[in-house]
């Protein structure tokens, strides 16, 4: 999953919110509409790297 986040990826809300529910289907995480709006907002204010999907998953755990 990692190798097809593109740095456009995270810059496009819709692809964000997909990769968002592909990662939480994944990690068996349910995942809320305001976490989902909570991870796309801290995402694109920190311009995370799209290779540290680590950092994706710990952010949605702490919800």
């Amino acid at each position: 999953l990692a190798g097809t986040v593109k740095p456009d990826t995270l810059q496009s809300e819709a692809q964000l919110r997909q990769l968002i529910k592909q990662v939480s289907a994944m990690a068996n995480i349910p995942v809320s509409e305001d976490t989902v709006r909570d991870i796309v907002g801290a995402v694109k204010k920190s311009g995370m790297n799209p290779s540290n999907m680590e950092a994706l998953m710990k952010m949605m755990m702490k919800k």
